[in-house]
């Protein structure tokens, strides 16, 4: 019976992860957190107890009996890109816990959040710390664009915007390039001597050398989106300079994209993970004018999305999927629209 099939999904973050439990009619039995599962990170045996322990925890919760074993388990993982290093984390799972799942999907955390919003597949944009992006064919072909970390890429992300602020300001102060339009940079460097407790430039060296941190480095952009509300001009640029570098990256994606995507309504689904999105009112003009002013052939709508649910929510579709299973579901619950925009028709919504 569909009833008594039990799937589950991870969301695997490097701070949080988080599984949730259905049954194979799409009823959610229970959802809980534990701490990060990037096995990059922590090495595959650690990584492997910490996923056990939430299969357990979770099994406790739904008040399933405890020798339960789950039919698919899909992990969405930070740091799972490699099916090499995947297969040996499996393996490890299914040798060392062989009585939780009957058999384990594992991917990287940018596959998942499609799977919430769209069976056929689509387009995910994470801006948060870093950057990245991945399209899904419907059928399983993938595009990627970034993801390369801060040294290689990272455009759009909060380190980027953060780390671009400051170089505008050093190279302002050096007469190398000015600012922008002459924009004025004392709102940003107020902000940056508040935020990092510094004097001079030669201060914050230390923050972005000796003790560099990239999440350290990121806190600077709420900051800034802060003073881009209030209408500091050089604020409010380095927020649409961020907009078209994630134009960009859809753009780039768009060229691999099946026209079955392209063709839905609303056009090519882009869901969008990362706080820097909750800055898109600042970001929108310079997203639109990426869009407008250098156009892809490819790319002539899409809807931005956002997600009303749990990732994992999405990791437990592709479990059910993976063993041929058609877990009843509504994927328009799981997301709103906050941007649509057709280049065939005049204005966008």
């Amino acid at each position: 019976m569909p009833a008594d099939l039990i799937f589950g999904g991870v969301e695997g973050g490097a701070t949080v992860s988080t599984i949730i439990l259905f049954n194979g009619q799409g009823e959610p039995l229970a959802e809980c957190s534990g701490p990060g599962t990037n096995y990059w990170i922590l090495g595959k045996e650690e990584t492997c107890r910490r996923i056990a322990d939430l299969i357990g925890e979770v099994i406790k919760i739904a008040n399933l009996p405890s020798n339960t074993k789950i039919e698919c388990m899909c992990l969405s993982l930070s740091g799972a890109e490699e099916k090499s290093a995947n297969e040996a984390l499996r393996q490890v799972l299914l040798d060392k816990y062989p009585g939780l799942c009957e058999k384990y999907v594992i991917c990287s955390d940018a596959v998942a959040p499609i799977a919430v919003a769209h069976e056929d597949g689509g387009v995910v944009l994470i801006a948060g710390t870093g950057s990245n992006s991945l399209l899904i064919n419907p059928d399983g072909s993938k595009v990627r664009c970034g993801g390369w970390g801060h040294i290689l890429g990272d455009e759009g992300s909060a380190y980027w915007i953060s780390q671009k602020a400051i170089k505008v300001y050093y190279d302002d102060v050096d007469q190398l390039s000015l600012a922008p339009n002459g924009f004025s940079t004392q709102v940003v460097w107020e902000t940056i001597k508040s935020l990092y407790q510094v004097e001079n430039r030669l201060d914050l060296l230390k923050h972005l050398y000796k003790e560099m941190q990239k999440s350290h480095i990121a806190k600077l952009c709420k900051e800034l989106a802060e003073k881009a509300q209030e209408g500091d001009p050089l604020c409010k640029w380095l927020f649409e300079e961020a907009g078209k570098e994630l134009a960009k990256h859809v753009q780039a994606v768009s060229k691999g994209a099946d026209k079955k995507l392209l063709s839905l309504p609303g056009g090519l689904p882009v869901v969008c993970v990362g706080s820097v999105w909750k800055s898109w009112s600042l970001m929108k003009a310079g997203f639109m004018r990426q869009i407008r002013e250098h156009p892809v052939p490819t790319l002539q709508e899409a809807s931005l999305i956002a997600l009303k649910t749990n990732v994992a929510k999405g990791a437990a579709y592709i479990a059910a999927k993976a063993v041929g299973h058609s877990m009843p579901r509504d994927h328009t619950q799981n997301y709103r629209v906050f941007f649509h925009f057709d280049l065939n028709e005049e204005g966008d919504a």
